[in-house]
């Protein structure tokens, strides 16, 4: 169910998702986020490069919708992307 709203909304999933869920590597997965979807007790808990941001030289095209996972509307970090020199553009429909 989780991943049906929040992965991809598709029914059917399409093939090449299907392969790439098939090939995730586990250990790898559990190392960075630990061993549940819901709580991060992994490596990645404590990650965080949000000063670092101003050092890409590139644009960069950020997107997040109402059905994603931890849209930024909704977490902490939001004001934080914007100190670190984004200029977000909203679009609704």
């Amino acid at each position: 169910m989780f991943h049906n709203r929040h992965v991809c909304r598709l029914d059917p999933w399409p093939d090449c998702l299907i392969r790439t869920v098939e090939t995730l590597s586990q250990p790898v997965h559990s190392a960075l986020r630990g061993p549940g979807e819901f709580t991060v007790r992994g490596v990645l808990k404590h990650y965080d490069r949000v000063d670092r941001l101003r050092e890409i030289a590139v644009l960069v095209l950020f997107t997040c919708g109402r059905h994603d996972e931890a849209p930024p509307a909704n977490g902490p970090r939001r004001p934080a992307l914007r100190r670190a020199g984004s200029s977000p553009a909203r679009r609704r429909g």
